[in-house]
């Protein structure tokens, strides 16, 4: 038996071709508490959220160092004040990391601002592992956001097996991006 743990809309946990009986949603806090015999983590249909807790959550799940996913602007003049208004913002994400890169751009005709993380690194280690089982995880086109960079962070950090669904017509065709020496089946 293995955990099943949807992460989204009312919309999935109202879904016939998932699993219920033993779905929960998952936080930083509960991954020690699931059964360590196997989880799969669902975030298909998913919107995103915060992106602090996405990258929170990848460190529980593996005992590797998590480095945040970086993030470039275009360099536009909106973006410039978009960048100034939210500097040291703390009630939010502080965008002033990426202030000199995009005034630099300005003069230097760069496409793009430097690559910086949102999440700070600390935060991203700073508890640890706490779910020693096998993982899988399941996403699609159509997650965005917070969600994106949680999926991304995944395969980064090698976090185990990732299967990419992807909707065409009306109906579904699976990809798996999976280790070789690993079968899914005999793994959970």
């Amino acid at each position: 038996m293995f955990s099943h743990i949807m992460v989204g809309s009312s919309d999935i946990a109202r879904s016939k071709r998932r699993p219920t009986s033993s779905s929960r949603v998952v936080s930083v806090g509960t991954a020690a508490a699931l059964p360590q015999n196997g989880l799969i983590v669902d975030v298909r249909d998913n919107g995103g959220g915060h992106i602090y807790a996405s990258e929170f959550t990848l460190q529980t799940m593996t005992p590797r160092h998590i480095s945040p996913e970086p993030v470039q602007f275009i360099s536009t003049p909106l973006n410039l004040r978009i960048c100034r208004r939210h500097k040291d913002n703390p009630a939010g994400i502080d965008l002033g990391p990426w202030l000199d890169s995009l005034d630099l751009a300005t003069e230097t005709g760069a496409a793009y601002s430097a690559a910086k993380p949102i999440t700070p690194e600390d935060g991203a280690n700073d508890l640890g592992q706490t779910y020693y089982g096998p993982v899988v995880l399941i996403t699609d086109a159509r997650c965005y956001s917070a969600t994106d960079i949680f999926a991304a962070g995944s395969a980064d950090h090698d976090l185990r097996p990732v299967f990419f669904q992807y909707r065409m017509r009306n109906y579904f065709k699976e990809f798996r991006c999976v280790d070789r020496h690993r079968v899914f089946a005999g793994e959970l």
